[in-house]
């Protein structure tokens, strides 16, 4: 036998063993037991995935490692005694942890059967990469006029600054920030054309990144920064090879900056720092612990199964369509407002504990399947971008986050620089490769 393939086969062989004894806790009742089991499994598939490919940005390496952030968060707050939210008990957080059981199983099912890709270190071959050149003047171009329009949001919304980013909607103001979200294509385009050439990537960072921050400052809009900066490693770890413990250092220094500018956003929005003198408290001060406790709060609720609405909703609201309710908007409308939602929650009033297994399948493998793709060109290094980031967003709010995405961060920008360049007369798109 192969030693390469004898040693997936020993790792998988492994991986399973695990799998089963993470079923095994669906039947048993105790929180920290399941939280610990969860995150054994969780880890286990991304450090296999590491392990038969040495590729950190494959999706079985990145979403299985950082969901566990989302999913054990509330468990963990419940276990420590924190505030009992929602009316929600013991016996609603054992059952959410069971649906996240089987989210994580279906995960894991979707690696033991999906083909494994061998793509020297997750490293692009540029022989077999083509790059697609819409000039890059016209890149620059609309980057440009995106951000000019981004820009005028900051007065727009000066009397606003400080409040929530739910009380804002609320308002009259007509926020323009929405015109940066159409900034990561031209971006990450222009990103990728200086590695795939050996040029600096600095003159587009300089740009991009300061106006991100400031963003995050001013508006609190977290994602305006946190978003270029991990597609930029993320391009950079296409083209160079990153030391593993470089990779774990930037995943704690991202994780770190969204606690700290989640504490920095509640001092603007209340004029005070909240206390952080205990594990309940920093654990209750993050972005983390809503997914889990949505999941809870929709078993104790027990509502009547949607059988795929809200997902439909999901993907007319992509496409202006707004028939159906998204995830996070049936959410809202019926039970608490502003506060997301989550890809498992969702699973679950849709099709019940099957749904959770049958959608963590799907989920990861939809979002594999583009990131063997991303390997071609560079349209489609750019779309596994913003869907590998859109996938993780959704672990937190709904499945619209996906084709929101694709439609909003792709089609439309793509769309746009099309335009110009039939208006400059230069449609011709001419294919690079060596």
């Amino acid at each position: 036998m192969n030693i390469k393939k004898y040693n997936i086969f020993k790792i998988k062989s492994i991986f399973l063993l695990i799998i089963t004894i993470t079923l095994v806790s669906v039947f048993i009742d105790d929180v920290i037991s399941k939280i610990i089991l969860v995150f054994i499994l969780s880890i286990s598939i991304s450090i296999s995935s590491y392990l038969i490919t040495n590729d950190w940005k494959s999706p079985f390496f990145i979403i299985p490692v950082l969901s566990i952030l989302y999913y054990t968060v509330f468990p963990l707050y419940f276990y420590l005694g924190g505030d009992r939210i929602y009316g929600v008990d013991n016996s609603d957080v054992n059952n959410a942890l069971n649906a996240t059981v089987l989210f994580y199983i279906g995960m894991s099912l979707s690696f033991l059967t999906n083909k494994i890709t061998f793509s020297n270190h997750g490293i692009i071959n540029v022989k077999n990469y083509a790059f697609y050149d819409f000039y890059r003047s016209s890149a620059y171009i609309i980057l440009i006029l995106f951000l000019i329009l981004y820009s005028y949001s900051y007065i727009q919304l000066r009397s606003v600054v400080g409040m929530s980013k739910e009380d804002r909607m609320l308002t009259n103001a007509i926020s323009f920030s929405v015109f940066f979200g159409g900034v990561y294509l031209y971006y990450s385009y222009l990103l990728i054309d200086d590695f795939y050439k050996n040029n600096s990537p600095l003159k587009i960072m300089s740009i991009v990144l300061p106006i991100g921050l400031v963003g995050a400052i001013v508006l609190g809009e977290r994602d305006q920064i946190i978003f270029p900066v991990i597609y930029s490693f993320l391009i950079y770890g296409y083209f160079y090879k990153i030391k593993f413990k470089n990779i774990l250092l930037f995943g704690f220094v991202i994780i770190f900056s969204l606690f700290l500018m989640g504490v920095y956003r509640g001092y603007q929005q209340h004029d005070e720092l909240r206390q952080l003198s205990s594990i309940v408290d920093i654990l209750q001060e993050n972005e983390f612990i809503s997914s889990g406790r949505n999941i809870a709060y929709l078993i104790n609720e027990n509502p009547d199964y949607l059988y795929g609405l809200t997902f439909l909703g999901d993907i007319g609201h992509s496409f202006f369509i707004t028939y159906f309710p998204t995830g996070s908007q049936w959410f809202s409308n019926n039970y608490i407002s502003n506060k997301g939602l989550s890809i498992i929650a969702e699973s679950y009033i849709n099709f019940g504990y099957v749904g959770c297994f049958v959608i963590g399948y799907l989920y990861i493998t939809i979002v594999n399947y583009f990131y063997g793709l991303s390997f071609r060109n560079n349209i489609l290094t750019i779309l596994y971008l913003v869907i590998i980031m859109a996938s993780l967003y959704s672990l937190r709010s709904d499945f619209a986050a996906i084709p929101s995405g694709v439609v909003k961060k792709i089609i439309i920008p793509l769309l746009c620089i099309v335009i110009l360049n039939v208006f400059l007369g230069k449609l011709k798109i001419k294919k690079h490769s060596f």
